[in-house]
């Protein structure tokens, strides 16, 4: 399981509650339009690999990642009273990496027990997410919401250790959903927080020394966008 960074839902709620109160409602009496918005923020996540069942009963364990992240968001929201729904498209660059390893116990042709380090590294190149949103409007500027859509990730895979050699890029597929808030400070721009899980379906690795198995991503995103409404 990942470990979650001392982000809540609570925090992101008192943070945006403040802007919206500093803000001024009437600047903006619908959040219809096309917006573009630029994010910063973290990740943290884990790597779960199975199969490789090289070791015996010992099995290779997975990890945590962390990363600063940073990325671009396009969106159409419609409003129809208090209620808003739309559509989102993002893009994310990060470079969460880590790597695990293990000791392997073999004996030769002499009767020797001979020990090696094997494992592997990963590192997550980006994410990207499409998908719809689904909110409410309070205090005239301020859209609480909740989205959820299609994932993917891009995925380097190094073979570490004795006997190393394996590369993979490969692109894998998942699934997203999340929460946030976004304030509309003026009638162009606006000032969002937002809570985003993700989860990539697992994919192969053929390692060069040791058996095949699958390697699973999955993690948490926190980000501040500020955007702007065409």
């Amino acid at each position: 399981m990942f470990k979650t960074k001392p982000v809540s839902l609570s925090a992101l709620a008192v943070t945006v509650s403040a802007l919206a109160l500093a803000g001024a409602p009437a600047m903006a009496d619908d959040l219809s339009g096309t917006r573009i918005g630029v994010q910063a923020g973290y990740l943290w996540g884990s790597v779960e690999p199975s199969g490789f069942d090289s070791f015996g009963d010992d099995k290779i364990e997975g990890y945590d990642t962390t990363a600063e992240i940073g990325g671009v968001e396009l969106r159409h929201d419609w409003q129809d009273g208090d209620t808003v729904f739309g559509l989102y498209a993002s893009w994310t660059g990060t470079n969460a990496e880590g790597g695990t390893t293990i000791e392997k116990v073999s004996v030769d042709s002499e009767g020797v027990e001979v020990s090696t380090d094997q494992g592997f590294d990963t590192e997550l190149g980006w994410l990207a997410s499409a998908g719809g949103r689904f909110g409410t409007v309070i205090n005239g500027n301020t859209l609480i919401y909740a989205q959820a859509g299609a994932a993917s990730g891009r995925l380097k895979i190094l073979e570490t250790g004795d006997g190393a050699g394996a590369t993979r890029h490969v692109t894998a597929y998942g699934y997203t959903a999340g929460v946030g808030v976004d304030v509309q400070m003026s009638e162009r721009w606006s000032l969002g927080l937002g809570i985003q899980h993700f989860e990539l379906n697992g994919v192969e690795f053929e390692p060069d020394a040791f058996d095949p198995g699958e390697i699973k991503t999955k993690g948490s995103l926190a980000t501040v966008t500020l955007g702007f409404r065409f």
